[in-house]
């Protein structure tokens, strides 16, 4: 039609390859999910700039696990001290790897690292809690749900999608584990079976199961690698860099050969020894050239002058597409100053901040509340005597005396609380109170008494 209006994008003449066919969420991950986690999982294994994200991922929401602030209150409203200091306690004994872990292997903030990590590289992973004389966790690789196992529902049975039984408005009902991982390898899970069957899954209750995922779109029932957008970036970029280091191995390489008077080839009885001729000098290998032959030598110069703003320009993107820094991701500080790493480290830390609530949401809150019901009776507490807050990592800057600073004065204009102030580093208000009166009495105890710190001048301060 002349002179009509359109989306460029969305128009077969400007790019015909492009992907016009509309699917759901589900129906690409139940076709793709397998391929793109075992690919992710290669990547966690030979690339270096995957190891590190996922690292950072570990770091920076989890780091050395969240802490528990229990908030139970009494009938005037006010904290329980007593009841709080009890739930801490228990809580914090329960944390122990043969307390929590059913295998006995990991502790509490093992579990939240390896689930970080898991949610980060395949996309989603399985909590179990595991309810007998004791509450415990096990965790399971995304590879325990079967992507082929799907049932429609009928008058009697609920549909199952992808091993996730739902009811009819789409809220999980059970979980299909397979009774032993799909590889078939016999495991502490059982051991193989012949056919792959509804006999083969064991039916798991979903108030027994916690299932963690990112959701990009509505009615998503699996999550998909957060690898995903850079993967083909991360792969072009990893051969790139094996083909330039093997160039450069061939460009250091050396080879000479000799020439014998006559021109004659040296024979195998006569060689290059019966010249008093050396095989290699100092590591370069010599050969010998049969007579009427030259030599074309290969000098390939590598690695090019380009190779590092290349590689740069490649991880910048990369960067960009797990929402990290790309000092943070590739350790390189030569091109940054004071400013705009600052301003990049905030942007970075608030989308950190984003999963750590993300996990406190979907793991330690569901586990603590679990854990407390299972608890109840054996520590005599109320139902009232279940809210808590949870304190992630905190973060220092580069500066330390002029953020100190800042929280003072934003204390004294009564626009934060020392809670704020301690849990922006990470710290439980209440353990620093209860740490500083024991300091207290341990100076008294020694005859000791120390002054106000008044902090030195910046250097950059005088500069200025």
């Amino acid at each position: 039609m002349k002179g009509a209006r359109r989306w460029d994008a969305a128009s077969n003449e400007v790019v015909k390859s492009w992907v016009t066919e509309v699917k759901s969420i589900n129906e690409d991950l139940r076709t793709q999910g397998e391929t793109l986690r075992a690919r992710a999982r290669d990547l966690e294994q030979n690339n270096d700039y995957v190891a590190r994200y996922l690292n950072l991922v570990e770091t920076n929401v989890i780091g050395e696990g969240v802490k528990l602030q229990s908030k139970a209150r009494t009938n005037r409203g006010k904290l329980d001290m007593r009841v709080n200091r009890t739930i801490e306690r228990e809580f914090k004994k329960w944390t122990y790897a043969e307390n929590c872990s059913r295998d006995g292997r990991l502790d509490w903030e093992d579990i939240q690292r390896l689930v970080a990590r898991s949610v980060a590289r395949d996309g989603e992973v399985i909590v179990r809690i595991v309810r007998g004389n004791d509450f415990k966790i096990a965790l399971y690789d995304a590879d325990f749900l079967d992507y082929e196992l799907n049932r429609e529902a009928t008058r009697d049975n609920n549909a199952i999608v992808q091993g996730i039984e739902l009811d009819r408005a789409g809220k999980p009902v059970a979980y299909y584990l397979w009774k032993m991982p799909p590889n078939k390898v016999p495991s502490i899970f059982g051991m193989p079976t012949q056919s792959p069957n509804i006999n083969s899954y064991e039916r798991v209750p979903a108030e027994d199961i916690i299932h963690i995922y990112k959701s990009d779109r509505p009615n998503q029932i699996r999550g998909a690698t957060w690898l995903a957008p850079v993967m083909i970036h991360l792969l072009m970029l990893n051969r790139y860099e094996r083909a330039e280091m093997k160039a450069a191995e061939l460009a250091a390489s050396k080879v000479g050969y000799y020439k014998t008077p006559t021109g004659d080839y040296l024979d195998d009885e006569d060689g290059a020894d019966g010249y008093g001729l050396p095989p290699s000098i100092g590591g370069v290998g010599f050969t010998e050239l049969p007579a009427g032959t030259e030599l074309a030598m290969l000098d390939p110069n590598h690695p090019v002058s380009a190779y590092s703003d290349y590689v740069a320009g490649v991880l910048r993107g990369v960067a960009t597409g797990l929402n990290v820094t790309y000092h943070a991701l590739s350790s390189d500080l030569t091109s940054v100053n004071f400013s705009s790493i600052r301003a990049g480290t905030i942007e970075e830390r608030d989308n950190w901040r984003k999963w750590q609530q993300f996990y406190v949401c979907h793991l330690i809150r569901p586990i603590f509340a679990a854990w407390l019901e299972f608890n109840r009776n054996r520590l005599g507490l109320s139902s009232t005597a279940a809210d808590a807050t949870f304190v992630p990592r905190g973060w220092s800057w580069v500066d330390p005396v002029k953020e100190l600073q800042s929280h003072q004065m934003a204390y004294e204009l009564g626009v934060t609380s020392l809670s704020a102030i301690a849990a922006s580093q990470g710290k439980d208000l209440e353990e620093v109170f209860d740490q500083r009166a024991k300091e207290k009495e341990l100076m008294q105890e020694f005859g000791l008494e120390f002054g106000p710190v008044n902090p030195m001048q910046n250097e950059d301060e005088t500069d200025e």
